[in-house]
């Protein structure tokens, strides 16, 4: 069936809808696909101006575009631009759309999103703005410079020196964590089958991710990886007396390296990622060189399920009452 774009009143309060639902328009375009969505609207020089997305929004085959549609009355009659996509693929950025349209100092930009070509999902969509302007035939016309400068070497770190976990982490709205800070050192409490994890979104597709555990206070399966979901995730963990590198998939878990390896007091396991994707593992103890435990990378091409950013996550896994403890997280992009 077709997604028609509706418009209906609502309640002072703006907490309910009432009265009748009026369709604007429908995706009856090729570009659009089977959908139209995300309409966010602007009125200027006596139009309302609706811009919106068509296609598919997302994941490694999204086909996203970007539209406008204007009408000199909010019920219509609604017509489309004649040029429309507006804005679609380019050189660096993939799937443009889901916008709003701000003012800001008598100038006008389009805040929305697209995957970076170069990390794809694996990054996610990332937040863009483009400047537009009106034409003299009264549509928009978009101002397409050339992309900013971006940041290629930088490091992302926290070393839990504060008495809250900072705002940077994230973790599954299905599972929240207990986490406690205390001395410089991240307490996360252990959660039996799948684990518990809290994750810092990648800014990057090549990156090394250091994480710092203490050992001789951690009595859970402990551990850092790339992480799709609760259920999906490519990690190296520490049990007390070995190291292990798995990969789980839709909540199965495959144990690709093991080896035995004790740790008095700390342990420093360590991920290298190259194009958001491949993957070796490497572990140091007692202030030793790093040993790698794969010489091929694994290949987490999987990750992550349909359209979720990959995190960079600390794992916790165990019975009830045991915890993991971490000194810090260190992630370098290259």
């Amino acid at each position: 069936q077709p997604p028609p774009i509706w418009a209906m009143e609502m309640d002072e309060g703006r907490t309910k809808l009432v009265g009748t639902k009026k369709e604007l328009f429908r995706n009856d375009m090729t570009w659009e696909g089977n959908l139209v969505e995300g309409v966010s609207m602007i009125k200027k020089n006596g139009y309302y101006y609706a811009f919106y997305a068509g296609a598919g929004c997302c994941g490694k085959g999204c086909t996203y575009t970007t539209g406008i549609a204007r009408s000199k009355q909010l019920l219509g009659p609604w017509e489309k631009y004649a040029h429309n996509p507006v804005l679609v693929n380019d050189s660096t950025w993939k799937c443009p759309g889901h916008g709003t349209p701000i003012e800001k100092d008598g100038r006008n930009f389009l805040l929305y999103h697209a995957y970076d070509k170069k990390t794809d999902v694996y990054t996610g969509r990332e937040g863009l703005l483009m400047e537009y302007r009106f034409s003299t035939d009264g549509w928009i016309e978009f101002i397409k410079k050339p992309g900013s400068a971006r940041l290629t070497r930088f490091t992302d770190k926290d070393n839990f020196s504060g008495k809250n976990l900072s705002a940077d982490w994230q973790w599954s709205v299905f599972q929240k964590p207990q986490t406690e800070i205390n001395g410089g050192m991240l307490i996360l409490k252990s959660v039996p089958v799948y684990g518990t994890y809290i994750g810092r979104k990648t800014l990057g597709g090549n990156y090394t991710a250091t994480a710092t555990i203490q050992a001789e206070k951690s009595n859970a399966t402990t551990g850092v990886g790339m992480i799709g979901d609760e259920k999906n995730r490519v990690a190296v963990l520490y049990t007390g007396d070995r190291i292990q590198v798995i990969s789980m998939r839709d909540g199965a878990s495959t144990i690709v390296k093991e080896e035995r390896v004790s740790a008095k007091k700390r342990i420093d396991l360590r991920i290298r990622v190259s194009n958001g994707n491949q993957v070796l593992f490497e572990y140091r103890a007692a202030g030793k060189s790093f040993i790698p435990l794969n010489d091929e990378p694994l290949n987490a091409v999987y990750l992550p399920p349909w359209d979720r950013a990959v995190r960079i996550g600390l794992i916790s896994l165990g019975e009830k009452g045991r915890q993991s403890v971490f000194d810090d997280l260190e992630i370098e992009y290259e």
